[in-house]
C-alpha cells in the first residue's frame, strides 16, 4: 500500500486504479465552480431547516422544561418540580430530533440524487433540488439511518475511535441505497467490503468529509448551504468511481 493516500497508486498498490483523494477535492472545485449559484441554492433548505430546527429546539425544550416544572412550583415541592421538569424536556427534545430526522432523511436523499443527476446527466441544481426527489424509497432510507447510527453508537461506545471508522466504512452505503436502490443490508455489507479492501483510500474520503464539517460551517450561513451539497458532490464523485453510473452499482451488475 502506498505510504501517502492522497496520492496516485504504484502499480502493486490495492488502490491502483481508484482516484487520488486530492484529485478528487479538485474535481468538487471544478464542478461548483460550473454553477456556485446552483450549489448555494440546492443547500439553502436544509441549512434554513437547520438554523430553523436549532432555535425552535431551544425554545421548545427550555419552555417545556418550564411547564414541566410548574406543578411542582406551583405545590412548592422541589423534587416534583425537577422531575417534571427533566422528564417533558426529554420528551420534547426525542420529538424535536425525530422530527428532524424524519424532515431531513429524505430531504438528504432528494439532494444526493440532484447532485448525481448534475454529475451524469448535466441538470441543473436549484432550490427545488431538496424536494424533487423525496418521496422514493422513504422505507429504505429510514431503515438506514436506524442501522447505521447504531452500527456508529455501537463503535463509539468502544473507546470512540471504532465509532469514527464505522463512518469511513459506510460512506458508500447511503448512494447505494438513495441512488442504485440496494437493498440496505446489502448496500452496508458492499460499502464495508470495499473499504475493508481498500481501508487507506476510506479513511483519506472520510478525513476530506471531516475536514468540510469542520470548515464550512464557519463560513456563516453560505457554508451550511455548500455543506449540505458540496460534501455529497465529494463522497459521489469518489462512488462513481468505483460503482460506475449505470443503473446497478458496478460489481453487482
Amino acid at each position: 500500500m502506498a505510504d501517502n493516500v492522497f496520492s496516485e497508486g504504484v502499480s502493486d498498490d490495492p488502490d491502483a486504479g481508484l482516484p487520488n483523494v486530492l484529485d478528487l477535492v479538485s474535481q468538487v472545485a471544478t464542478e461548483v465552480q460550473k454553477d456556485v449559484g446552483g450549489f448555494l441554492l440546492a443547500g439553502l433548505p436544509p441549512a434554513g431547516l437547520l438554523f430553523a430546527g436549532t432555535f425552535g429546539a431551544l425554545f421548545a425544550v427550555y419552555g417545556s422544561m418550564f411547564l414541566g416544572m410548574l406543578p411542582g412550583m406551583l405545590g412548592e415541592d422541589e423534587d416534583l418540580a425537577a422531575l417534571g421538569g427533566l422528564g417533558l424536556m426529554t420528551v420534547t427534545l426525542l420529538g424535536v430530533v425525530l422530527a428532524l430526522v424524519a424532515i431531513t432523511t429524505p430531504m438528504w436523499a432528494s439532494l444526493y440524487r440532484a447532485v448525481w443527476g448534475s454529475l451524469g446527466r448535466g441538470e441543473k441544481l436549484g432550490i427545488g433540488s431538496a424536494f424533487s426527489s423525496m418521496g422514493g424509497d422513504l422505507g429504505a432510507q429510514f431503515l438506514y439511518v436506524v442501522l447505521s447510527g447504531a452500527i456508529v453508537l455501537v463503535g463509539l461506545s468502544f473507546c470512540y475511535v471504532p465509532g469514527l471508522l464505522a463512518q469511513a466504512m459506510l460512506m458508500f452505503a447511503w448512494p447505494a441505497v438513495v441512488l442504485h436502490r440496494m437493498p440496505v443490508g446489502r448496500a452496508i455489507s458492499w460499502s464495508f467490503g470495499h473499504a475493508m479492501a481498500h481501508p487507506a483510500w476510506h479513511l483519506g474520503l472520510w478525513a476530506v468529509t471531516l475536514v468540510m464539517g469542520m470548515i464550512l460551517p464557519y463560513i456563516p450561513f453560505l457554508g451550511y448551504m455548500l455543506l449540505f451539497t458540496v460534501q455529497p458532490l465529494f463522497v459521489l464523485l469518489a462512488y462513481r468511481a468505483v460503482a460506475g453510473d449505470g443503473d446497478t452499482a458496478r460489481d453487482l451488475a
